[in-house]
């Protein structure tokens, strides 16, 4: 009886032999690859970077907490300027709103009083534009801004946002011919008022040069 032949298994290359001949040396480096002392040389680089900025993350993180202890001396808290700083922008502004109402509600239904507060809370605000605007004006005075009204000067809200700009103005410097210090500079009060008629001009200039590039673009 003839045994048939063992079937032949496929020929696999090990890693061995699919590895490339180096003739018993080390395989030398790809093109563009980093030699060993080049990637010494870089590894000491990132090493250098990652101290630096440890350093300036130790830095911030220290004066983040010096201001902290500010902010609490002055009567607030760091929660009052992180919500603050949400409402900057309106995604965060919906968020305040939305954990808000969630609070509201949560003590309606428990009965606390603070859920009375829910009904004035989700009334429409109606305190009138031109009181919104004189505010608005005020806060940019405190903060430091120009005075540049996001309304047309022919309009109400332009003159009272002004307004209230310029009533803060005038609370830094005092009513006395002397002047006063406008952040860390000496002027006098004419000098003052004139500065308070120059942002009036510059901010009329803006909005004008704003409507003329709206006019171009549309006759383009």
């Amino acid at each position: 009886m003839v045994r048939g032949k063992r079937a032949e298994k496929p020929e696999t290359k090990s890693a061995k032999s699919a590895a490339p001949k180096t003739n018993g040396h080390a395989e030398a480096p790809q093109p563009g690859a980093l030699t060993p002392d080049q990637q010494r040389a870089l590894f000491l680089q990132h090493k250098d970077r990652r101290r630096k900025l440890l350093e300036v993350l130790q830095t911030a993180n220290s004066e983040v907490r010096n201001h902290l202890k500010v902010v609490k001396a002055d009567g607030f808290t760091k929660e009052q300027l992180d919500i603050a700083l949400k409402l900057d922008t309106p995604a965060g502004e919906e968020a305040v709103r939305m954990k808000i109402t969630q609070t509201l509600q949560a003590a309606r239904y428990v009965g606390s009083e603070i859920g009375a507060q829910m009904e004035l809370f989700t009334q429409p605000d109606v305190t009138p534009a031109v009181d919104r605007a004189y505010d608005e004006g005020k806060q940019a005075s405190m903060e430091n801004k120009r005075a540049e009204p996001p309304y047309h000067p022919s309009t109400e809200q332009y003159r009272k946002f002004m307004s209230g700009y310029h009533d803060h103005q005038a609370t830094l410097v005092p009513g006395t011919q002397n002047g006063g210090d406008v952040a860390g500079e000496k002027v006098t009060r004419a000098e003052f008022k004139k500065r308070l008629a120059k942002n009036d001009e510059v901010a009329k200039a803006a909005i004008k040069a704003k409507e003329a590039e709206q006019a171009a673009d549309a006759r383009h």
